[in-house]
């Protein structure tokens, strides 16, 4: 029996989708999926590492929020640009990270994309 769809199954997909940007972060997001994320301290510079940290972070937040609006939304289209804004006010009240604003929206609709179509595929 196959398991259902989590945030980490976003977080997996989405790197695999975002290697253009790093061509590594598959194997950097399964290190950050593994770690205790009390471990270490919050506040780091963006390297493939903290940019897997991010992307797991985002996944685990979207999934949360998709919860949220999937009912208050009809198509993937819809679903996908609410879940982004809110992905992207919650980052605003947060602090941008520290990397090219297009890069992180592209990251952003990545995630977003994969959340909306892992949980509208799913029973």
């Amino acid at each position: 029996m196959a398991s259902s769809p989590n945030f980490e199954t976003v977080a997996r997909r989405a790197a695999a989708r975002l290697t253009d940007i790093e061509p590594n972060l598959p194997t950097q997001v399964e290190t950050e999926l593994k770690q205790d994320p009390l471990e270490n301290p919050t506040e780091r510079f963006i390297d493939p590492i903290s940019l897997a940290a991010l992307i797991v972070s985002i996944a685990s937040l979207g999934w949360t929020i998709y919860h949220d609006i999937k009912k208050d939304h009809a198509d993937a289209s819809a679903k996908t640009q609410a879940l982004k804004q809110q992905l992207k006010d919650g980052q605003a009240a947060a602090g941008l990270p520290n990397i090219a604003p297009a890069q992180y929206d592209h990251i952003l609709t990545v995630v977003a994309t994969e959340i909306v179509q892992l949980a509208d595929a799913a029973p």
